[in-house]
């Protein structure tokens, strides 16, 4: 390799280098994914606490009321979606969980899994819960 080769890799690298925490901020920003991800400089300025999760399930003409029960497979569904949204937030939607949760009793009519994702507030500097909710129906 030539040095004028060497060069330019070496000013492309220094170039993608620079440039590389801006397009990840903008995966942050765009598809919500966590700053901890991607080699990107905002985990040094963002807190890393696990997203929470609910689940209402519907019987009948009932109103929407929590799970009485949660059975073994439900939960190892909800532990690997709190790891998935942990990294991915809104890339890993909760749709296992739903899928499981209306298989584990017929008389479910919907299922709403809320997720509840700890997200630090820019403005104040404090620590806000954005809630986002999932409805499933029979």
């Amino acid at each position: 390799m030539t040095l004028a080769r060497k060069q330019q890799v070496l000013t492309a690298g220094l170039i993608g280098f620079t440039l590389w925490p801006l397009a990840q901020m903008e995966l942050v920003h765009r598809f919500g994914i966590s700053p901890w991800k991607l080699a990107g400089w905002g985990m040094y300025a963002t807190p890393r606490i696990s997203p929470g999760l609910a689940i209402l399930v519907q019987e009948g003409d009932q109103p929407p009321a929590p799970m009485p029960t949660v059975p073994p497979e439900v939960r190892v569904a909800c532990q690997r979606l709190q790891r998935k949204r942990l990294w991915l937030r809104d890339l890993a939607p909760p749709d296992e969980v739903g899928r499981l949760v209306l298989a584990s009793k017929r008389e479910y009519r919907r299922v709403t899994v809320i997720l509840l994702q700890p997200v630090l507030d820019t403005t104040s500097g404090m620590v806000r819960t954005e809630e986002k909710a999932y409805d499933y129906n029979r």
